[in-house]
Formats: C-alpha cells, sequence, structure tokens
C-alpha cells in the first residue's frame, strides 16, 4: 500500500532541515486547506467543537497545523504503550506514523479528517517521537 499524498508531503519536505513539527513546510499547509472539512471532522479532529467553521479555519492553516499537533501530542504521548507503538510506525515508514495517528484518534482512513493528519503523519516521521512529546513532558 502506498499513499500518493504522503509520497508528495514527503518528498517536498526532504529538502528541509527545520523540525516539520514546529516549521511545517507551505506544501503541507497547502494541502491542509485544500480539504473541504466539515464540522464533523473538525471536531474529530480537535476533540471539541472549535468555535470556527472551516472557512475561518483554513484562513490560518498554520495555525490549525499546531492545533492539531497538540491534539496528537496529547493524545500519544500521554499513554506509554501508544507512544510505544506510534514510535515503532516511524520505523516503517510516514504512511505506518499516519496509519498509528489513525488508531489514536480512532479515525478511519477513508475519512476527510483521516486526511488532514497526513502532514502531521509527516512531520512525526521526519522529526520523531521526541519531537512530538518534547511539550508534554
Amino acid at each position: 500500500m502506498s499513499d500518493l499524498e504522503i509520497q508528495n508531503l514527503v518528498a517536498s519536505s526532504a529538502s528541509q532541515t527545520d523540525d516539520l513539527l514546529d516549521k511545517p513546510v507551505p506544501s503541507a499547509l497547502e494541502y491542509l486547506t485544500s480539504l473541504q472539512l466539515s464540522d464533523e471532522d473538525l471536531e474529530t479532529l480537535l476533540g471539541e467543537a472549535p468555535g470556527l467553521s472551516w472557512t475561518d479555519i483554513k484562513k490560518d492553516s498554520r495555525a490549525f497545523f499546531f492545533r492539531l499537533r497538540r491534539r496528537a501530542a496529547r493524545l500519544v504521548c500521554s499513554d506509554k504503550e501508544l507512544k510505544d507503538s506510534v514510535a515503532k510506525s516511524l520505523t516503517v515508514g510516514a504512511e505506518a506514523a499516519w496509519l498509528a495517528l489513525l488508531g489514536a484518534f480512532g479515525i478511519n482512513a477513508s475519512t476527510l479528517a483521516a486526511a488532514a493528519l497526513k502532514p502531521i503523519a509527516v512531520g512525526l516521521f521526519k522529526s520523531g517521537i521526541g519531537q512530538l512529546c518534547r511539550q508534554q513532558k
């Protein structure tokens, strides 16, 4: 199985030397704004009603990226077994990291909400579990 969107995000970040979880590449932010997420998708991703519409949120895709990153960190880093499982997925690749995140969020891979986690998964794959969890300690 090979996800073309994840491959493209990995390729577009290949020359990036900064931490992708702290400094997402423009292509990752563009990818997020290209999605048409519903209020239900946003609630699934952020764990709460965001109080804003997708139109409002996509005006600042960087802030949305960081909200997703924080939620991923809260879910993954607070559970040792889940953290270990996600860390092991990083040895397989970005797509495995994405699938591990889907498990953490309880999201089906065929949903738009799942697609929104791809930039986070690529950042996690490139930067590592320690970078995701550094603020959770």
